[in-house]
């Protein structure tokens, strides 16, 4: 998939989440395990630590909570992922060789360069905000012992993160720095791959769509051909290019089963990702709202937080958007399969489009655990959601 998915290459082949070819390597196995070992012990347990130590103290919950479950749902996501490992190579090869083959060279064009703007733009400035977000605490740290003329203490130095340890990782300079490093390091990757895995489904359903808009243009080049005879003396003819077009719409009818197959597979998939990352959402959007409105100190970390919640809402809306647009683009092709004269054309011609007309009224996309289908609506659905858990989280710090 190097000429559809370069980027996401390029995000998740270091770590070895990137399958392709003909079998799953060792040493990838031997990568993952320790980039999933690394976001366990260094991050994750960490974090749910510090919840435990601070778990009567609801500020200092919320400010971890957001942090620990962003980079829970990337661990999800690892597993998820290696679960399906074989079933991801499988459909990366076939899709690549059903793009390369396809011939409208205009829709496959757009469909690369849409895909390649989201991957680069989102992932990169993600990636971007993240490194700011984890180093933004010691800096401000820093500034404001400079300002204020004090000397900075090791115990007032923070991580990149909000962590606890059960040993002193504060006694001194060297462990201070080592953990700080080290942490930093782990939590970088953990981003590094969610981003790989965040785009790379989101070029996946991208190009999902995108077979079904091939499609759509396949039938409309048989809509452009007359398949009745101008006259007697042509019918002869006629009946040659109908068979052929007869045939060609065989052939359209089995790529659309083939699309079709494509995207249930990819739902297999994703569905399990889709109902995590909208149940994480709608929790880190209430708590980062809750943030905002209480716990802010200064402009800076108003700017800090508002830029995470921009993260967390494009973030979802990307994947919300490209559910829709998957959805919208396999049921159009019913609405092409309908306009493209059909009722001039020959009995058996009827019968087969009538199959595609049936096929893609049920409906088609990626779903959250079977539950619903993910969509801008869904979107919206959530943002509701975790405007009402906020308003019950403010009501309640209140009293």
């Amino acid at each position: 998939m190097d000429n559809i998915c370069e980027t996401n290459k390029k995000l998740l082949n270091w770590s070895g989440f990137w399958f392709e070819g003909d079998s799953v390597k060792y040493h990838q196995t031997l990568r993952i395990i320790v980039c999933f070992l690394a976001a366990i012990v260094l991050v994750v347990s960490p974090e749910m630590f510090c919840i435990y130590q601070n778990r009567k103290n609801l500020m200092e919950v919320t400010r971890v909570t957001s942090e620990c479950l962003t980079n829970t749902l990337c661990t999800i996501k690892m597993i998820v992922v290696y679960r399906n490992r074989e079933k991801l190579r499988q459909l990366f090869n076939e899709m690549q060789t059903e793009w390369n083959i396809s011939a409208v060279a205009a829709v496959k064009e757009k469909s690369m360069n849409r895909a390649e703007f989201i991957s680069k733009g989102f992932g990169y400035s993600y990636l971007f905000f993240a490194t700011n977000f984890m180093i933004n605490p010691l800096i401000t740290e820093i500034i404001t012992s400079h300002v204020k003329n004090e000397t900075l203490s090791l115990k007032q130095m923070p991580f990149p993160i909000k962590l606890e340890f059960p040993f002193d990782s504060r006694r001194d300079v060297t462990t201070y720095t080592a953990i700080f490093s080290i942490t930093f390091a782990a939590i970088l990757v953990c981003q590094i791959i969610l981003m790989g895995f965040d785009t790379l489904f989101i070029a996946l359903m991208n190009h999902c769509g995108d077979f079904f808009k091939i499609l759509g243009v396949n039938l409309k080049e048989i809509q452009n051909n007359n398949l009745q005879p101008d006259s007697e003396s042509d019918q002869v003819g006629s009946d040659m290019d109908a068979q052929k077009y007869l045939n060609n719409l065989k052939v359209i009818v089995h790529k659309h089963n083939k699309y079709i197959d494509f995207t249930y597979r990819l739902e297999e998939i994703l569905n399990l990702v889709m109902l995590a990352q909208y149940l994480a959402s709608t929790f880190m959007f209430c708590i980062v709202g809750f943030q905002l409105s209480i716990l802010l100190k200064t402009p800076y970390d108003f700017c800090i937080l508002l830029t995470y919640c921009g993260c967390l809402g494009t973030q979802l809306f990307l994947f919300s958007w490209f559910g829709s647009y998957l959805t919208t683009s396999s049921f159009d092709v019913s609405l092409t399969a309908y306009e493209c004269g059909w009722y001039d054309a020959p009995v058996q011609f009827q019968k087969e489009i009538i199959f595609i007309i049936q096929r893609s009224h049920r409906p088609l996309g990626i779903t959250a655990s079977k539950f619903y289908y993910i969509s801008v609506e869904s979107f919206a659905n959530t943002v509701s959601a975790a405007m009402s858990y906020f308003t019950l989280l403010h009501s309640l710090y209140e009293e």
